[in-house]
């Protein structure tokens, strides 16, 4: 019997958008800086990765736009049995996922994940937001 398989990769932007109430007319408007473009913190979380060693997308990180100041973060990796295979506090350098579990390579295939972040705007108001998300990423070797 033939198998035949298919793995599907879509990249998604999530978008943080900070809006400030308007009083006096009860309605949210876009919160601008001064050039007048909306003030926003993007936060990246691809949906897969190549965790092959030639140094293109080999790493699983959270990505966040340079106008934003991240205050809080957590993200935990699970395999499809729910056991936690990684976990981080820190969206910095270094501390992305490589695609191993207990120092060796996990399998090709879909892994949980579920993220924390309490970010901060660094222009306009500063607002602080809080996001919390899961969802799935496919290590594709």
């Amino acid at each position: 019997m033939k198998r035949l398989g298919y793995i599907l990769a879509f990249i998604t932007t999530l978008t943080l958008s900070f809006n400030q109430a308007s009083a006096q007319k009860g309605i949210s408007t876009p919160n601008l800086n001064s050039a007048g473009s909306t003030m926003f913190c993007n936060v990246f979380i691809p949906n897969a990765f190549t965790p092959n060693g030639d140094n293109i997308n080999d790493l699983f990180e959270v990505k966040h736009g340079e106008n934003c100041q991240v205050l809080e973060f957590n993200m935990k990796i699970f395999d499809r049995w729910g056991r936690l295979i990684y976990e981080t506090n820190s969206m910095e350098k270094g501390t992305a996922w490589d695609g191993t579990a207990d120092g060796k390579e996990v399998l090709q295939g879909v892994y949980m994940w579920a993220a924390y972040a309490k970010v901060k705007t660094l222009q306009g108001s500063q607002e602080i937001e809080e996001f919390k998300n899961q969802g799935t990423v496919v290590v594709i070797r």
